[in-house]
């Protein structure tokens, strides 16, 4: 029986009966997005899953506490108050307004805060996860630090600490 499926004048086939010429296949390519886009979307997703504040107050201190924050608003600038307008401007415009273009995140009207799209969560899955939640990178390293040991010996990704608000 089985030669009779699988061999085609004593010889074998498999399942393949006939063959094609190699031909070019379309390329496509995908857009790398900014890593601290990525990074910064993670944190936000993180700091919402954990029922953690995602205001500008709360997340900007994690973002530059993750490496993602990019703008040097405090040179100059002495009053606390305008530092802290200043930067939740450039939040705004940075990270909330890119996020949303692109389809990452959206206004949760009923809470009233931002939240991770479906869209958003494919981006932190595939993007630059070589540094995700590494708790003990950080200096303000809280009691989670024992757990988040025992999950990177298992290699899970954990929450990105920082100043809770």
């Amino acid at each position: 029986k089985i030669e009779e499926l699988y061999f085609v004048d004593g010889k074998p086939m498999g399942l393949t009966k006939s063959t094609y010429e190699p031909r070019s296949m379309p390329s496509y390519s995908i857009d790398i997005p900014e890593e601290h886009l990525v990074r910064g979307l993670r944190i936000l997703k993180e700091r919402s899953d954990s029922k953690l504040s995602v205001t500008a107050g709360a997340m900007i201190p994690c973002l530059k506490e993750a490496g993602c924050w990019y703008r040097d608003t405090g040179s100059g600038n002495k009053d606390p108050s305008k530092i802290k307008q200043t930067e939740a401007v450039y939040y705004q415009r940075d990270f909330i307004a890119k996020w949303v273009s692109r389809g990452w995140a959206e206004k949760d009207d009923l809470r009233n805060r931002y939240i991770v799209t479906p869209d958003g969560e494919n981006i932190i899955d595939t993007f630059y996860r070589d540094r995700i939640g590494m708790l003990a990178d950080y200096p303000s390293a809280h009691p989670a630090l024992h757990l988040l040991q025992l999950l990177q010996t298992l290699q899970t990704a954990v929450i990105i600490p920082c100043p809770q608000s």
